[in-house]
Parts: structure tokens; sequence; C-alpha cells
């Protein structure tokens, strides 16, 4: 979802007269580090169930991951949309550290965006997933998990948390500031 608001962001920075090609000219800072965040989240992600990982060091990687994310964002909050994307990374790191290392998925939303048939979710389901784990009874902070959902025919299905609307808000807002210069309008 996060990628799709990206370049639904692009997109409306574009017809409001932005360009991409500013995002040469911004200084960001440390950016390696968002990039190798989200190499390490999605490594994490596909190796449940195929690879054998000690789920303590799964579990270090996985914080270690958006602690990543902070840290960048830190370097970084000099620009629009940096305390928006903070603030929902601390909330994600937030859940995941009170579940050992997982984000908190909710069984319900899987099923209104129809994505509790898929094998990553059997990998869930079973405990074989490093990056998740089902919402039960012990589950600490649910409702800053993954519980909320967009169905089918909407967007592409799928579930998100609180932290994540603000990390999308974030971004938004970002690259808008930085395709769309300060006080130019739409385009004529």
């Amino acid at each position: 979802m996060f990628f799709s608001v990206i370049i639904l962001s692009i997109l409306i920075a574009s017809l409001r007269g932005g360009r991409i090609s500013r995002f040469a000219d911004a200084e960001f800072s440390r950016l390696g580090w968002i990039i190798l965040s989200f190499a390490v989240r999605f490594a994490l992600s596909v190796a449940g169930g195929r690879v054998s990982i000690p789920p303590a060091v799964a579990s270090i990687v996985h914080l270690s991951a958006y602690g990543m994310v902070i840290f960048a964002v830190a370097s970084n909050l000099r620009m629009r949309g940096m305390w928006s994307i903070g603030a929902g990374t601390a909330l994600n790191l937030a859940v995941i550290a009170a579940n050992g290392g997982r984000m908190p998925i909710g069984l319900e939303g899987l099923r209104r965006a129809g994505l509790d048939s898929l094998p990553s979710f059997r990998a869930i389901a079973s405990g074989l997933s490093y990056t998740h784990e089902l919402v039960d009874e012990g589950t600490r902070l649910a409702f800053l998990g993954d519980v909320l959902s967009i169905p089918k025919p909407l967007w592409p299905p799928t579930v998100f948390s609180a932290g994540d609307v603000l990390v999308m808000l974030g971004a938004f807002v970002l690259v808008q500031s930085v395709m769309v210069p300060q006080g130019a309008g739409t385009r004529r």
C-alpha cells in the first residue's frame, strides 16, 4: 500500500505542476537507512516458513529495521511530512516491540480484505511468519496493529495500522513539498 500511496502522491504533485526531477535536489540525509530497512523487512517477510531463523534473532532484526527508519527520519525532520512519518513509525515500533518483535494482524481485517486465503496468511496463521502474528487475547496494543483494512474493489486489498496511516500521510506531504515548490499553484 505504501508504494501505491507514493505513486498516487507523485501523480497528484505532477497534476499540480510539480516535477519529479526536484527529488535530485532534495537534501535527504541517510536515505540508505530507509532503503536498507525496506530490504530487511521484505527479506524477513519472505523468509517465514522457508528459512530457519531463531525467533529472538528475527525479532531483533525486525525491530532494528524500524530503528533504521527512526534514525533516518530524525536526520530529516526539517522536511515537511517527516514528523508524521516518524510518529507513524514510532507507533509501529511500539506495537511490534510490545509483541515480541512481530506486528499483530487482525483476522477480521484479513477476511474483509479477502487476504485470508493467501500463502502469506497461512504462514502467519501457523506462526511461521517472522514479521506478523494474528491478534489474540494475549496481544498487547492490538488497536495499533494491522487491524484496519481496505476491501477488494476499492484499492488493492490490504490491512494496515494507524501508524501506517501516519507514515502514508507524511509521505504524501513530503512528496508534495519536494515536487511542488512553496507558493506554486496548480498547473494552468
